[in-house]
């Protein structure tokens, strides 16, 4: 994906001097990326497109579906447990398993 708008995008292209020497003592620090204003199409295409709105209408669509079906969080879990009491045979002794459980959930 393209830089999102926190990137500062310079008006031109900065080009580094035939004769400049790259100094080799920062090589594990990170240079940024340097972004220009494009006149191409691309560019321009890039500049109108809007992340904030196009997040919010992406989260308000989901919102908006989650309303519809009536679905929260609650409801979902439920209906995974009453699924795994129907899958998992009534003599299967889960608690045996919790101290391992709690190791997976660890590492």
């Amino acid at each position: 994906m393209a830089p999102g708008p926190r990137i500062l995008i310079k008006k031109e292209p900065e080009f580094v001097e035939e004769n400049a020497v790259p100094d080799d003592d920062d090589d594990d620090e990170d240079t940024p990326t340097l972004y220009y204003e494009s006149e191409k199409v691309l560019g321009k295409l890039y500049r109108e497109i809007d992340e904030t709105a196009f997040l919010r209408e992406v989260q308000g669509t989901v919102h908006r579906e989650r309303r519809e079906r009536n679905v929260n969080e609650g409801v979902l879990i439920l209906g995974v447990w009453e699924w795994l009491e129907e899958a998992i045979p009534s003599n299967y002794t889960w608690e045996d398993c919790i101290d391992d459980a709690a190791e997976l959930k660890e590492a």
